[in-house]
This record gives C-alpha cells, sequence and structure tokens, in this order.
C-alpha cells in the first residue's frame, strides 16, 4: 500500500523532545505519526483512522498488519494518548513552530511557509 502522507493526513511533524518514544506513535501503514489514532486491541500497534479506513476498505475486511488480528480497531488507549498529547513537534513546513500535539495540526493547517530545507541540513 501507498503511504498516505500529507494527502491523508497532517501529522507528518518532526519530533522535537523523546525522539526515542516516537515509533510507538507512527502508524503503521503510512509510517508517519498517527492522526486519529486507532490501535488494535491485541497488539497494541498504532494505525490513522483514514489510513486503517482505506486500508480496510481495499482489502473488504480489517487485518492488523503487525499480528494478523482481525478485531477492528479500538480508541487509543487514554494514557498512551495523553503521553502523544504532551509530545512537542515542530512544522515541517516552516520548521520554526514549535506545539504540542494537538496545535502542531490547527497551526499546520494555517501555515503558508515553505521552509529552507537547505538550512536544516548539516
Amino acid at each position: 500500500m501507498e503511504a498516505s502522507g500529507y494527502e491523508v493526513q497532517s501529522s507528518n511533524f518532526v519530533p522535537t523532545e523523546l525522539t526515542n518514544v516516537i515509533d510507538h506513535f507512527l502508524c503503521r501503514i503510512c509510517k508517519y505519526v498517527v492522526l486519529q489514532p486507532k490501535e488494535c486491541p491485541k497488539c497494541s500497534s498504532v494505525y490513522c483512522h483514514p489510513c486503517q479506513q482505506k486500508y480496510q476498505s481495499e482489502r473488504g475486511m480489517w487485518i492488523c498488519k503487525e499480528c494478523t488480528s482481525k478485531e477492528q480497531v479500538i480508541e487509543m488507549h487514554r494514557t498512551v494518548r495523553e503521553v502523544l498529547d504532551m509530545l512537542v513537534f515542530q512544522c515541517p513546513k516552516c520548521l520554526k513552530v514549535k506545539r504540542n500535539y494537538n496545535e502542531i495540526s490547527k497551526h499546520l493547517e494555517e501555515c503558508e511557509e515553505v521552509a529552507d530545507l537547505s538550512k536544516a541540513l548539516p
């Protein structure tokens, strides 16, 4: 399946803190930070709701990519969601603004800058 990335979600932010934790919050389909997070009730793998819906629609049924469970995904556990909400991300457009998970989505919709990526390279 092709990564949905920017088309389906606006959550391809750059984490600025706790980068070792961020892998838990990457969608198993698009590989970006989850948008409208859902998780597998068996293995706790996380998925973006739009990615999960598209994946299920294309196959006619849901099967977890990690554990092959056919149980429907559920809302991300409250405690795990609270950790996600506390993470700080940098806007991938302007590379200037840093916000928590909830606020960066709002900023990204309004951000019109295009970053000079050459400045971000070492």
